[in-house]
């Protein structure tokens, strides 16, 4: 009997021990545009004060990040890229299909120069940029 309590206490501790470990990430969603025209196809980067930089996909104007693959609380810079098509199109020397031309459409003060700033709270959070 005293065999079959230290075991079950022994299993006990082992899968109390197995649980999530590691800061905890938080989901973030948002929309973003410009001049009140949806960005459709562009990135997101999230960087924090001290740490790696993140970037996230917008597509038809929205990203999205779950809290299994999301950000620490706290403040982040925002810079936002738009890949604008000029309505011309190219050879892909890949493949040699006809590809969209695009450009940088975000004002420099969105991205490279960009004073924008993010908080993130701890759970879910929406963060829209209407530019």
């Amino acid at each position: 009997m005293y065999r079959y309590l230290l075991l079950g206490l022994f299993c006990l501790s082992f899968t109390l021990g197995c649980g999530k470990s590691g800061p905890q990430l938080n989901s973030i969603t948002g929309k973003v545009s410009l001049g009140g025209t949806p960005v459709e196809d562009g990135t997101i980067i999230f960087t924090p004060q001290e740490g790696d930089a993140v970037g996230l996909p917008i597509i038809g104007g929205q990203y999205e990040v779950p809290a299994e693959r999301g950000l620490l609380a706290g403040k982040y810079r925002v810079q936002i890229h738009w890949a604008k098509p000029t309505g011309k199109t190219k050879v892909d020397p890949d493949n040699g299909d006809e590809v969209p031309v695009t450009e940088e459409g975000m004002p420099a003060e969105y991205n490279e120069n960009s004073t924008l700033e993010a908080e993130i709270q701890s759970g879910r959070n929406v963060v829209d940029f209407d530019l």
